[in-house]
């Protein structure tokens, strides 16, 4: 059987995390649990959770600011070429929504005789160098760019996808 005092602590339990999910950062120092230290550990952990996720948040943010605040094209893409992220510069230069873009090969993008350029500045990690290629918009207008590479590694320090940054010329 659940006791009356046991009931009361999940009431609390679910306000606390029902404040929590509708903006109501309870993270202002007043503990809501002040008799159980079980509750009190579970609220301090919560909240640093909250905190955390606060700090990623921010930062997110402000990549997300810096990314779609350069003037040159940049597109993300993985191992096998597919398309993970694109900048608005990107998506307005080459006429596409970025819906459109992720999960779609890279080589879409690159005009058929600029596809070996770039093929072998993938293969042999030409990631130092400028390479011209010519890219393709979404009504089949040739942009010539100069292209440079780097690779973007995981936490574990494994090249997880490239980044390609792309200027008009």
């Amino acid at each position: 059987m659940v006791d009356q005092n046991e009931n009361q602590h999940w009431e609390e339990i679910q306000d606390f995390l029902i404040n929590l999910a509708s903006g109501n950062n309870i993270a202002t120092g007043n503990p809501v649990f002040e008799n159980n230290e079980q509750l009190m550990a579970l609220q301090t952990g919560i909240l640093m959770l909250v905190e955390e996720l606060k700090s990623t948040t921010v930062s997110r943010s402000f990549f997300n600011s810096i990314y779609n605040g350069i003037n040159d094209m940049i597109i993300v893409f993985d191992k096998q070429g597919n398309i993970q992220n694109t900048n608005r510069i990107a998506n307005e230069s080459l006429g596409f929504f970025k819906s459109e873009l992720l999960e779609q090969p890279i080589q879409n993008l690159i005009q058929i005789e600029s596809i070996t350029i770039f093929n072998n500045a993938i293969r042999n990690h030409w990631y130092e160098k400028d390479i011209g290629l010519n890219l393709v918009t979404k009504q089949n207008k040739i942009i010539p760019v100069s292209c440079s590479f780097s690779a973007l590694y995981d936490d574990n320090k494994q090249s997880e996808n490239v980044l390609l940054v792309a200027k008009k010329i």
